[in-house]
């Protein structure tokens, strides 16, 4: 079953909270994208002057409160987000320690770093003539790599040369790739060169692309639309919750003044650090596992 975009977050979430339980309220009524003052369901507990909270992917900066009213008088779009309309109900989270929007850009990064042999399947349909054995693959731009190329069914009686028909199934054809193509003849200057049909008919060609989060990155962004398999959905939360965890010492390590002395049992010195990268080596392990199984699916080289 495919996992969304929002599903990816959650679960990169859950490997940086663990059982840490953040603090929340409610959104009493609809805020449009100029409103300072915002509403709560909930007495204002934590919600205090110089406070931060974050209501869907926006983030807003608390200048003074009203117990009485149960308002917030608050700074909106803070650190680059965008002022968006909100709705009655909508959830606040209350000094988030790694916002919503943050680890929604974490999950992105890691999805748009992996290599080149973690990749989304696509296929197309190309028709050739009879004795053509170059396949042009103009306007199917942004490819890594061809994985295969299948020839139909022969379906006719007797084919050219009085062979027989062979039988009805689907050929796996050997191909070659040319780079140094003539652009006047194909633009991309990249053809394929294989079995040329006796018949005009049309060859399937199965491509490698690279994850797609371009088209739609949205909460109900599906797996599906960017191109990971669903045994592959526990990676990007694994590599967004290293990515967060990594600088995390930076706060702990700070040589400012501080307000009381640093008490060296509660978190040591590099405890953040070796938690993201036993994060990063799970991370790197279920990319080389989830490489192997592409690998073994399509085992085809070009000759």
């Amino acid at each position: 079953m495919a996992d969304t975009v929002e599903g990816l977050i959650q679960r990169a979430r859950r490997e940086l909270y663990g059982q840490h339980r953040a603090a929340f309220n409610l959104l009493n009524a609809n805020l449009d994208t100029v409103m300072t003052s915002v509403p709560f369901t909930y007495p204002l507990q934590g919600v205090t002057q110089g406070a931060y909270i974050e209501i869907d992917d926006e983030m807003m900066y608390v200048w003074n409160t009203q117990a009485t009213t149960g308002t917030a008088t608050v700074q909106r779009g803070m650190q680059n987000t965008t002022p968006a309309v909100h709705t009655a109900g909508a959830v606040v989270t209350i000094d988030p320690r790694w916002p919503h929007f943050i680890i929604s850009e974490k999950v992105k990064d890691e999805i748009n770093s992996w290599p080149t042999q973690i990749f989304r399947i696509a296929s197309v349909d190309i028709a050739l003539a009879a004795g053509d054995a170059t396949v042009d693959l103009t306007g199917q731009g942004g490819w890594l790599q061809v994985l295969e190329i299948l020839m139909p069914p022969r379906t006719t009686g007797v084919i050219t040369g009085g062979v027989a028909t062979l039988p009805n199934r689907w050929r796996r054809c050997r191909f070659r790739q040319e780079r140094t193509i003539s652009a006047t003849q194909y633009p991309n200057g990249v053809c394929f060169l294989t079995e040329p049909p006796p018949i005009a008919q049309s060859c399937r060609v199965t491509l490698a692309f690279p994850m797609d989060t371009n088209t739609a990155w949205t909460p109900a962004t599906t797996t599906t639309a960017i191109g990971i398999p669903d045994s592959a959905v526990d990676i990007p939360g694994l590599g967004a919750a290293w990515r967060c965890l990594s600088t995390r010492d930076i706060k702990r390590t700070d040589t400012g003044q501080q307000g009381e002395e640093r008490i060296a049992t509660e978190v040591p010195v590099g405890a953040m650090g070796n938690v993201a990268a036993k994060l990063e080596m799970l991370r790197d392990k279920r990319l080389g596992e989830e490489a192997w199984k592409l690998r073994a699916q399509y085992p085809w080289k070009m000759t």
